[in-house]
C-alpha cells in the first residue's frame, strides 16, 4: 500500500467514513507510515513534550482504540532512554510529516 493507492481505495473525506471503514484506513495509515521509517529523534508541533526535543526513542507499538480515540489514530507508544511512554503522532516521529510541519532538526532520518 502506497500514499497514491490510499487516494484510490479511500477517495471520501475520513469524516465520511463508517466506523469499520476508517478502522481499515487507520490500518492503512499505520502501514505506509512504517513502511517510510520512523526518525531518530523527537519532535513536535503541538506545544507538548518540548523538554523531550531531540531526544532518541524507540516504537513499542501501535496505538490502538483500547486507550485511544478512533478519530486521534495513527499513533504510536514510543519510549526515551529514561523509560517514560509517550503516544506520539506521524507529525511527531515520521521524517517527512516532520518536516512538513515545520521541523528544522537535523539528522532525523
Amino acid at each position: 500500500m502506497t500514499w497514491e493507492d490510499m487516494k484510490v481505495k479511500y477517495p471520501e473525506d475520513r469524516g465520511d467514513m463508517s466506523k469499520e471503514r476508517e478502522k481499515e484506513f487507520v490500518n492503512d495509515c499505520f502501514s505506509c507510515y512504517e513502511s517510510e521509517g520512523f526518525a531518530k529523534k523527537f519532535w513536535s508541533p503541538f506545544g507538548d513534550y518540548k523538554d523531550r526535543e531531540s531526544q532518541s526513542f524507540e516504537v513499542v507499538e501501535r496505538c490502538s482504540t483500547e486507550k485511544q480515540d478512533l478519530s486521534t489514530l495513527p499513533m504510536w507508544n514510543i519510549k526515551f532512554e529514561d523509560g517514560a511512554i509517550i503516544g506520539a503522532y506521524p507529525e511527531e516521529i515520521i521524517p517527512r510529516e516532520m518536516k512538513n510541519n515545520g521541523c528544522t532538526l537535523e539528522n532525523i532520518d
